[in-house]
């Protein structure tokens, strides 16, 4: 039986992920919206996370944080000055050399903290590595508006359901799935601004 003691034991143990949870929720529809202020509260979220990860031994997911703490910083610069003649930034699409580069970035990077991750007794070496690579490289093609940064994030965000899901993060991992789902509203919504930019 859930009795009013149980519940607020249960918020008492939580309520910092159930915040993250509810801050990282806000942050991605913003993004989906194009709005700058999803930065703004994608840095609290970033500070909720990197304890709340450190607290799990998921110490890619932790040290992530930092890493987006300061491309949030470029984040808001890009977006706001990144466009012609130091306008708002416009969505656009990925070249080929640069998705090379990146996709060698992924790789190397995924293996490379692999190894580390094993090194520190992470939880989940290989997901974790996976997780905190491909993250790094989404959220730079997002400080770019690339188009393509959805893409990327899908495929993060279904690992990271498993991943959550099996540390037992049970708020952290459903809003992973809301993540997803938000993914691909924003790659539909993304594609549907680039195309009216280019028949204008």
């Amino acid at each position: 039986m859930i009795t009013p003691a149980a519940v607020g034991a249960w918020f008492a143990a939580h309520w910092l992920e159930l915040f993250g949870a509810v801050t990282g929720a806000i942050s991605v529809w913003l993004a989906v919206r194009e709005s700058v202020w999803n930065w703004w509260v994608g840095i609290v979220n970033n500070l909720v996370y990197l304890i709340v990860f450190f607290g799990q031994r998921l110490f890619g997911d932790a040290s992530l944080q930092v890493f987006f703490l300061v491309i949030s910083v470029y984040g808001i610069v890009r977006w706001l000055h990144g466009g012609d003649r130091g306008g708002a930034a416009p969505v656009r699409r990925i070249g080929a050399a640069e998705t090379g580069v990146l996709a060698v970035t992924l790789v190397v990077a995924t293996f490379g903290l692999q190894r580390y991750f094993v090194a520190l007794n992470d939880a989940a070496p290989l997901l974790d590595a996976f997780t905190t690579a491909g993250s790094i490289v989404a959220q730079y093609m997002l400080a770019r508006k690339y188009l393509e940064n959805w893409l990327l994030w899908i495929v993060v965000d279904v690992v990271s359901i498993y991943l959550y899901a099996w540390k037992g993060l049970w708020l952290t991992s459903p809003l992973y799935a809301l993540f997803l789902a938000m993914c691909i509203v924003g790659f539909v919504q993304w594609r549907a601004s680039f195309r009216a930019r280019l028949a204008a």
